[in-house]
């Protein structure tokens, strides 16, 4: 069996059915015998990165693996940027790359990606759990199954490189290779450090004011029904992190939303402002955003994570349970003794200690509540937000981008259950990401409503991706909130000076035309009178809808955060 084929061979057996990607010469042997084939489809991207970020959208949404295919040289560089961001949020993605026959190496022909051209492995080397450049057929079998393992390994977890110069992949693989797929318990392992878990439950089980915060972790251990099951057994309030938003439905009694940069009323009440006696972090990376720049504290603090290597050290914590977060749920539902007797027992108390938070912030979880009823002129932001979720379905996922524009999402689009949204905001918060996350996700769940939001400027850089769903037929509807700025740095400029703020300007651009010039249906929204309406059409057309919407460039809902994080360079 040839190598290209191989490879085609063990993504079939995965159950990759779409690989994202733009083709170019060294990739001509695998890319016609797959296009050839037809079991799996090639979703041609704008650009490089796009199609890196689409598999990263995938693997998000799929909770599976994405993959996504470049040449050498300055296609699979162009992915740099998205791999870093799959790198920085554990996403897995199998990043295959073409590359100039072996006997070029080093002669100087036109993308010579090998350590003797400008060492493609070298310049990634930092953002990948692990590489192979196959020399020859023969390293494909065993390369090829290294990394999966690297990409899923919970110590490893992340994007992985495949370099496949254009001759190797029509050269034999040896005789009886097979490819065995991975198994479930590598895709989702479980496991738990019991004695750790019994320690930090004994602890759990002396509080009075006990708090959960989950994690997206929990999400990638399917995990939420357990979460939420857990916290009802107990009435334990529940905050999530802002990848992690709706691990328990944002309409459940015992949510408190979010903490971190748009961090809800409730959440602020109970885990910033009051004494909590237990603060149990399940599936928690506790990142400088995710503990208010160490500002969050408890009497005693438990951290449950898979691989402590990635928890970072912004707060002391008393208690450690290395394991995913389904084993520890599952474990800590299983308890039936003194301890949960305890926990049982102070449940009608934290019942009224919640009903007490909420009322002293009016029993409304949202900051600038006016602000999404507003009929003014720019639009402001959490209008527009306020029309999406009161017109899209509820199992729609929303796809959020970075910039100013992700802060009124965050705060205003409420949801059920964590699918219904994706974003790469752990911490790399990398703009233009959800223009191919949006799309990746489509292909994962084609059977879910799909909404992009995003601002102009990461329209500038990743807008053109509007031509993969058009030449796919993929119903997204796209929708920008135009603020015709860099945001949050002309909300910093604005008190520099006049100079340095009409320097964070950007030109009215008409994404719109763009939208039409690329082939979606698109509309203009100016008036917030319109925007039901319009967003309900651009839903039903069941296409891709380009929807530019002229808003304000007005202060995020981040007070909360501005207050923990003062010197913070990202807001206004």
């Amino acid at each position: 069996m040839k190598a290209k084929r191989y490879v085609i061979e063990a993504l079939k057996s995965e159950g990759i059915k779409h690989v994202f990607m733009v083709p170019g010469g060294e990739l001509d042997p695998i890319v016609f015998d797959m296009v050839e084939e037809g079991s799996i489809k090639p979703i041609c991207a704008a650009i490089e990165g796009g199609a890196a970020f689409m598999a990263d959208g995938y693997a998000r949404s799929s909770n599976k693996f994405g993959v996504c295919a470049a040449i050498g040289g300055p296609g699979i560089l162009n992915m740099a940027t998205a791999i870093a961001t799959a790198a920085a949020d554990h996403s897995p993605m199998l990043v295959i790359s073409g590359d100039v026959p072996l006997d070029q190496d080093g002669k100087g022909v036109i993308q010579d990606s090998s350590s003797l051209g400008i060492n493609t492995s070298a310049i990634l080397a930092p953002i990948v759990s692990g590489q192979v450049e196959a020399h020859t057929g023969s390293h494909i079998p065993f390369g090829l199954k290294t990394l999966m393992t690297k990409m899923l390994t919970p110590s490893t977890k992340g994007p992985v490189h495949l370099s496949l110069s254009i001759d190797v992949q029509e050269q034999d693989v040896p005789e009886g290779s097979t490819y065995k797929p991975v198994t479930e318990s590598l895709l989702h392992p479980h496991y738990l450090n019991e004695a750790g878990f019994e320690a930090a439950f004994t602890a759990l089980a002396e509080g009075k004011k006990v708090v959960i915060y989950a994690g997206s972790e929990v999400r990638k251990s399917n995990a939420w029904k357990a979460l939420t099951k857990f916290a009802e057994k107990y009435s334990i309030p529940v905050a999530t992190t802002i990848s992690a938003k709706g691990l328990i439905s944002e309409e459940h009694e015992l949510s408190l939303g979010i903490v971190g940069w748009v961090a809800h009323p409730y959440a602020t009440k109970i885990i910033m402002e009051d004494e909590v006696d237990v603060m149990l972090c399940i599936g928690v990376q506790l990142n400088s955003a995710e503990t208010m720049a160490g500002s969050i504290k408890a009497k005693t603090t438990i951290v449950n994570y898979p691989n402590f290597h990635n928890v970072f050290q912004n707060i002391d914590y008393d208690f450690e349970v290395l394991g995913d977060s389904l084993s520890f749920l599952t474990k800590a539902l299983s308890v039936s003794d003194v301890r949960s007797e305890k926990l049982l027992q102070n449940k009608a108390f934290r019942e009224e200690w919640l009903k007490s938070a909420k009322a002293q912030c009016n029993n409304v979880n949202e900051f600038d509540t006016e602000n999404t009823t507003l009929d003014s002129k720019p639009i402001h932001p959490a209008r527009l937000v306020k029309a999406l979720r009161k017109v899209m379905p509820q199992d729609t996922v929303m796809a959020i981008d970075s910039g100013a524009h992700m802060m009124f999402a965050f705060h205003y689009w409420t949801v059920t259950d964590p699918t219904q949204v994706i974003t790469a905001l752990d911490y790399m918060g990398t703009m233009g990401w959800a223009w191919g996350a949006v799309i990746g996700s489509q292909v994962a769940l084609p059977n879910r409503p799909h909404v992009l939001f995003t601002g102009d400027a990461c329209s500038l850089m990743h807008g053109m991706e509007i031509k993969t769903a058009v030449e796919y037929n993929l119903p997204i509807v796209f929708v920008i909130s135009n603020n015709r700025a860099y945001g949050n740095p002309k909300l910093r400029a604005m008190k520099f000076s006049q100079k340095v703020n009409d320097f964070m300007n950007i030109p009215a651009f008409d994404f719109a035309a763009l939208g039409r010039a690329l082939g979606a249906e698109a509309f203009t929204v100016t008036d917030s009178k319109d925007l039901e309406a319009t967003i309900e059409k651009a839903y039903k057309l069941n296409k891709p809808v380009v929807i530019d919407v002229i808003v304000d460039n007005v202060p995020t809902p981040t007070k909360v955060f501005d207050k923990y994080f003062a010197a913070s360079f990202f807001h206004g």
